[in-house]
């Protein structure tokens, strides 16, 4: 209690101002001893900087695509960009359309690079189709004169037709009349032709060319009118 007293009764007669001074004196040196555990954080801090302000190329950590030559927002997530791993103090800047990977992106993208080559390219593929026929070769064949079909020569669907082959014979009346017709004339020219008559041979002559022109009309050629004057 005596050494409390004393000790009670010394400080209460030393001043104001030096209490402040001695107050002050020792929160500096408490600070002092105990600040050297956080100076490090702060040099990381300081080096983490440096090393953002030197980076050329800035991307975003979800959209690995964007590349941008200072930092921002990303244009599609709208996070902050960070400076690009393979991009600090690097003066390549990749387009809006180009892609750096790293060897272990490469691997795991399962990206392969081969050198450009020409060549030919083939594969089968297996189709279902149906077999039509070939327009540039078909034919349609029309009687030019009335008639029926008496015997049809090709009377199925697939039949082989060789050039010249008969396809059907056809019967007209008309047709028959118009044979008779030639016939007839060609006997009257034979009988005209010793007439004294200039006028009346020229129209034997004149009638038998007449005949012959309706037959070609009607699709005979003149190898089919000669065998009819033949037979």
């Amino acid at each position: 209690m005596t050494l409390m007293s004393n000790l009670r009764g010394y400080f209460s007669r030393v001043p104001l101002p030096v209490w402040l001074v001695a107050v002050f004196v020792l929160g500096f040196l408490l600070r002092g001893s105990g600040g050297h555990d956080h100076d490090h954080p702060a040099e990381v801090t300081g080096s983490q900087a440096a090393e953002d302000s030197q980076a050329r190329v800035w991307t975003c950590a979800m959209h690995p695509q964007v590349r941008q030559p200072k930092p921002g927002k990303c244009p599609i997530c709208f996070m902050d960009l960070i400076p690009a791993p393979d991009a600090a103090g690097s003066d390549e800047l990749l387009g809006a359309r180009q892609i750096k990977l790293s060897p272990a992106a490469r691997q795991l993208a399962g990206v392969e690079v081969a050198p450009v080559v020409r060549r030919s390219l083939s594969r089968q593929l297996r189709m279902q189709g149906v077999v039509g026929y070939d327009e540039t070769r078909l034919a349609h064949i029309t009687a030019w004169v009335p008639g029926r079909l008496d015997r049809l020569h090709v009377d199925f669907t697939g039949a082989v037709v060789r050039k010249g082959a008969p396809l059907a014979e056809l019967f007209s009346p008309e047709l028959y009349s118009a044979q008779e017709e030639l016939l007839q004339s060609v006997e009257g020219e034979k009988l005209f032709a010793r007439s004294s008559s200039q006028s009346i041979s020229s129209t034997a002559r004149l009638t038998v060319e007449a005949a012959r022109e309706k037959l070609r009309l009607w699709g005979l050629s003149d190898s089919q009118i000669q065998e009819v004057l033949d037979r």
